[in-house]
């Protein structure tokens, strides 16, 4: 469902952006977090909290002795993709440009499917905006960044909505308490 499509792609560009963030820093693999030389994870930490009001911090784990963060939930990874301008948070980010307009298309794509019905004009559009947005995403990451969400997203969404018009008829967010059970 569309639910799950936007949290694990997001969950992916994220978790690219923090090893990009961590990588600047110089941080990859760290036993010991100062704040004062990991700017740019600093920079996310108080662009979360500030900007966006999403408690979030980075810290150290006592038993790996590596760096963690918790998991933004469905409505903080919306907040923050509607808030975020990656090309003013992080000017020195590698291909920043192209990576802010990954990040903007692909919620342009999820605001697009969330509609109650396209038309097939809608639909060849979509199909096509899609694959351009993985094409963009292919020239930042390499071909195992590419996830299986992200290969629905642009193989097989487009037949699916030319087949049923929409695809919130198909969600389980009604039903998703049940696996609690």
């Amino acid at each position: 469902d569309v639910l799950h499509l936007f949290l694990r792609i997001a969950d992916n560009l994220i978790n690219l952006l923090i090893t990009e963030l961590r990588r600047m820093d110089g941080i990859d693999r760290c036993t010991s977090l100062d704040r004062t030389k990991a700017r740019n994870v600093t920079e996310y930490e108080f662009f979360l909290q500030n900007t966006c009001k999403i408690p979030f911090r980075f810290y150290i784990c006592q038993d790996s002795r590596s760096l963690k963060w918790r998991d933004l939930s469905g409505p903080e990874k919306y907040k923050l993709f509607r808030n975020v301008d990656l090309t003013n948070l992080f000017p020195n980010l590698p291909n920043v440009e192209i990576v802010h307009r990954i990040w903007t298309q692909f919620l342009l794509l999820n605001e697009s499917i969330r509609s109650e019905s396209l038309s097939p004009a809608e639909i060849s559009v979509f199909a096509s905006d899609a694959k351009s947005w993985l094409q963009l995403f292919l020239q930042v990451y390499q071909t195992k960044c590419v996830t299986p969400y992200m290969h629905a997203l642009v193989s097989h969404m487009p037949q699916f909505l030319s087949i049923h018009g929409a695809i919130n008829p198909f969600t389980q967010q009604g039903v998703e308490k049940l696996n609690d059970m």
